[in-house]
């Protein structure tokens, strides 16, 4: 069963899943039970804050991680403290598995998690003769899926390479860390000969680059370049990715 609505919806799970994270075991504790005569229904205790639940899901199919499911629903308030998804068009026998993933949005975040169940020969009465409904049926386009699974795929590779690129960061860090002037010393271009060398020093970054850094160890070179050193490599940061934007139309360069 898929929806427009799910479509839709699913690119703006995935988004926000980059920053609310993938797994969150805490507010992600599915239950999931197969109804009498037939049916499915998914619950999800409530938390502060959670606004939506979403499940999706397919029967003895594993399911990707863009993948909206042959089943699915959306709900947007509790029933009884509860947040439940019910579709009772579903078939499940004992042995079934139900490859599945679900969002949550609690608070400004949203969070996402990937499980499976296996059907026992336990079935359970739906809890109430109205069930919470799931969206209408309606069979996407293949334009609109594609769409989807092309966007949602570059938005998890987006954000493995970002993962790479912060752990490689950190990896340069630290070996930059083990030679004490390269991780602390800066070179400013612009200084005249005759000025006053740590007092300007302290003012650029100060005034031009609004940061408290500890500057020391001024040198004016022989190439009229002024070196001076901070307290470690943390402010030495600071000050190039500040340099990089403030002073871009002055006539100092911090490299």
């Amino acid at each position: 069963m898929r929806t427009r609505a799910t479509n839709f919806f699913l690119l703006f799970f995935l988004l926000n899943c980059v920053f609310g994270g993938r797994n969150h075991d805490l507010v992600l504790n599915v239950e999931i039970e197969a109804l009498t005569p037939k049916g499915i229904q998914v619950t999800l205790p409530d938390s502060p804050g959670t606004t939506y639940f979403a499940f999706h899901a397919n029967i003895n199919d594993p399911i990707t991680k863009s993948d909206p499911g042959t089943i699915s629903g959306t709900v947007y308030e509790t029933t009884e403290g509860k947040w439940v998804i019910r579709d009772l068009n579903v078939h499940l026998k004992p042995g079934d598995t139900v490859y599945y993933w679900v969002f949550v949005q609690t608070g400004r975040l949203g969070y996402r998690k990937d499980g499976r169940h296996t059907i026992t020969g336990s079935f359970a009465e739906p809890e109430s003769d109205t069930p919470t409904p799931c969206p209408p049926q309606y069979e996407a386009s293949t334009l609109c899926k594609n769409m989807v699974v092309n966007l949602t795929e570059r938005v998890f590779e987006l954000q493995d390479s970002l993962a790479l690129e912060q752990e490689t960061n950190k990896i340069l860090k630290e070996l930059v860390k083990k030679d004490q002037k390269l991780s602390r010393t800066l070179v400013l271009e612009g200084l005249g000969v005759n000025d006053e060398l740590v007092r300007i020093v302290g003012a650029i970054v100060r005034d031009k680059l609004d940061l408290s850094c500890g500057i020391k160890n001024v040198v004016l070179r022989d190439d009229d370049k002024v070196e001076f050193q901070v307290d470690n490599i943390d402010e030495k940061v600071q000050i190039l990715q500040a340099a990089k934007t403030k002073l871009k139309y002055s006539r100092y360069v911090i490299t």
